[in-house]
C-alpha cells in the first residue's frame, strides 16, 4: 500500500502591517526574544521580529527599517522606556514546492519572510517589561473579523519582572515548531501543531487567545507604539478569541495541536497562547498571531475521531472526516478479534459489535491504489449508561436537594457537574453526586446534570 504525504494547506499568515493602506502584501508575524547573557541585575536579549510577504504580492516591498517600543512595568501601569528603529537583518523565502497529486486543486504557496534582530539591554525590575510593535492595517474581506481592512494589529512580548520569581527575568520566549507553508482544505479534517519547546525547561500550556489591534488608518505605523494593555479586534458573529475558526476547530491544551474540520474557505484571525510556569508558577505568556487561510481544496486522506463511544447500545455509524473526489474507495475493519466478516466498503457503514469491550478500527481509503490512506481509532462498547435525577419541590430562600438517580451496567459513576440555570449567577454549579441549591427568586429553571463513568460514557440530563 502506498502511503500518501499529508500536507495540510493551511496557509499560515501571521498578522502583519502594511506599508500603505492600499498595499495589503504583509501576511504576517511573530515577536520573541532570546536570552543570551546575563551580567549581575542586568540581562541581555536577542530580540527578533519575522514579517511574511506573499512572494507574489504586487504591493510594496518589506519595510527596511521598523520601529520598536519598549515599556517598563509598574505596579501602577506601564511608562515608556525605551525606543529603537531596526533595520532588516535578512530576506529569507519559504516555498511549498509540492503540494503532492493527493490534493484536488491544491493553492499556490509561497513567503518571503524579513527578519528583523536587536540586542537589548534591560535591568531587572519587579514588573517586567513589554516590547511592542504596531502595524495598520490588516487585510480586507477577512472572514472572521468586523472590518478587517481598517483594523490594525500588534505584536507583544512580555519580558517577566522579579515579583514573579527572582530569576523571572532570565528567560526565553517558547520557540513553536511549526512550518509556514501548510493549508487546510475547507470542510476537511485538518491537524496544525502549534507544539513548543522552551530554553529553560518551563511547563508549557496552550490556549486561543484575542488578536489585539494597533495603529490606525491615520496613524498606520506608531513611531511610538500605544501602551498596553490592547484591546480585541471585533470579531464576527459565530466567532471569537477562544473560538477563531468556529465551534468545530479546538487546541489540545498540554499539546498545542489545533484539530478539526475547517470552516468555509476564507481568511481567519487566530492567536495562538503558550503560558510559560516555571516551579508551578506562570510566569509569562507568548503570543502568535496568524491568519489562517483556508482554501477550496480536498484531500484523499483518511480520518477517524481520535475515539468513538457507545454507551446507549452495540451499533455504531462510521464516516471518514474528510471528502474529496480523489477518494475512490474504502475498506473498514472494525477490529472484532476472530472474524473476518467484520470488514466494510461503504463510504458510511454501521456496524454491530458483538460484546462490550474496547476495539480497534480501521479505515483505508484507495486501497491498494494511488493516494492510498489509513487511520485508525478505538471504540469503547458500554451500553446501559441511564443518566436521570430528582428533586422536592420548594420556594425561594429554601434549599432543594437534588438527588443523582443514574445508573450504569458497566463501571461506575465517577463524576457530576451540576448547572441549576441561574443565568445572572456565577455560582449556579455543583461538583457533588447530591448537592442541595436555594433559588433566591421565584421563577421556572432548567437543571441540568451531566454525569460521566470511568469507562468513559458521559451524557446530560435536564428537568
Amino acid at each position: 500500500m502506498h502511503e500518501i504525504k499529508k500536507y495540510y494547506l493551511l496557509t499560515v499568515l501571521c498578522l502583519g502591517f502594511f506599508t500603505s493602506l492600499s498595499a495589503r502584501h504583509i501576511t504576517g508575524g511573530e515577536l520573541s526574544y532570546v536570552l543570551i547573557g546575563s551580567s549581575g541585575s542586568e540581562n541581555t536579549y536577542q530580540v527578533t521580529l519575522k514579517l511574511f510577504r506573499d512572494c507574489h504580492s504586487t504591493g510594496a516591498q518589506l519595510d527596511p527599517v521598523v520601529p520598536f517600543t519598549v515599556f517598563r512595568k509598574e505596579q501602577t501601569g506601564v511608562v515608556f522606556f525605551q525606543s529603537y528603529d531596526v533595520t532588516m537583518t535578512r530576506r529569507d523565502e519559504l516555498r511549498l514546492r509540492s503540494p503532492g497529486e493527493c490534493i484536488n486543486n491544491p493553492p499556490v504557496v509561497c513567503y518571503e519572510v524579513g527578519v528583523y534582530i536587536f540586542t537589548l539591554k534591560l535591568p531587572s525590575t519587579p514588573f517586567g517589561y513589554t516590547v511592542s510593535f504596531q502595524r495598520c492595517c490588516r487585510i480586507e474581506n477577512m472572514t472572521n473579523v468586523i472590518g478587517s481592512g481598517q483594523v490594525g494589529s500588534t505584536y507583544t512580548a512580555d519580558i517577566p519582572g522579579t515579583n514573579v520569581l527572582a530569576d523571572a527575568p532570565k528567560n526565553s520566549s517558547p520557540t513553536l515548531a511549526v512550518k509556514d507553508t501548510v493549508i487546510v482544505c475547507e470542510d476537511n479534517y485538518f491537524t496544525y501543531d502549534f507544539g513548543a519547546v522552551d530554553n529553560e525547561k518551563d511547563s508549557l500550556s496552550y490556549s486561543f487567545g484575542a488578536a489585539y489591534v494597533g495603529g490606525s488608518p491615520r496613524e498606520p505605523q506608531p513611531q511610538v507604539s500605544q501602551s498596553p494593555p490592547y484591546s480585541s479586534v471585533p470579531y464576527a458573529f459565530g466567532f471569537s478569541a477562544v473560538s477563531p475558526m468556529g465551534p468545530k476547530v479546538t487546541m489540545n491544551t498540554k499539546t498545542g495541536l489545533v484539530s478539526g474540520i475547517a470552516p468555509a474557505s476564507g481568511v481567519y484571525v487566530v492567536t495562538v497562547l503558550v503560558s510559560e510556569y516555571r516551579a508551578g508558577i506562570l510566569i509569562n505568556i507568548h503570543r502568535k498571531d496568524i491568519q489562517i487561510k483556508v482554501a477550496s481544496c480536498s484531500m484523499a486522506a483518511a480520518s477517524l475521531e481520535p475515539e468513538y463511544m457507545s454507551c446507549d447500545g452495540y451499533t455504531m455509524e462510521f464516516s471518514n472526516r474528510n471528502s474529496s473526489p480523489l477518494i475512490k474507495t474504502h475498506y473498514w475493519d472494525f477490529g472484532v478479534p476472530g472474524r473476518d466478516d467484520d470488514t466494510s466498503t461503504l463510504a458510511k457503514p454501521s456496524f454491530t459489535f458483538p460484546d462490550t469491550g474496547v476495539y480497534r478500527v480501521l479505515l483505508v481509503t484507495n486501497r491498494n491504489d494511488n493516494c492510498s490512506d489509513s487511520a485508525f481509532s478505538t471504540v469503547k462498547v458500554y451500553p446501559g449508561f441511564h443518566p436521570g435525577f430528582t428533586f422536592t419541590e420548594g420556594c425561594k430562600g429554601v434549599a432543594i436537594q437534588f438527588r443523582d438517580t443514574t445508573n450504569t451496567k458497566y463501571g461506575i459513576v465517577d463524576k457530576w457537574h451540576w448547572d441549576f440555570g441561574v443565568r445572572a449567577a456565577f455560582d449556579d454549579t455543583s461538583g457533588i453526586r447530591n448537592p442541595r441549591f436555594t433559588f433566591d427568586e421565584p421563577s421556572t429553571y432548567t437543571v441540568a446534570l451531566t454525569v460521566s463513568s470511568d469507562k468513559g460514557c458521559v451524557s446530560t440530563v435536564r428537568h
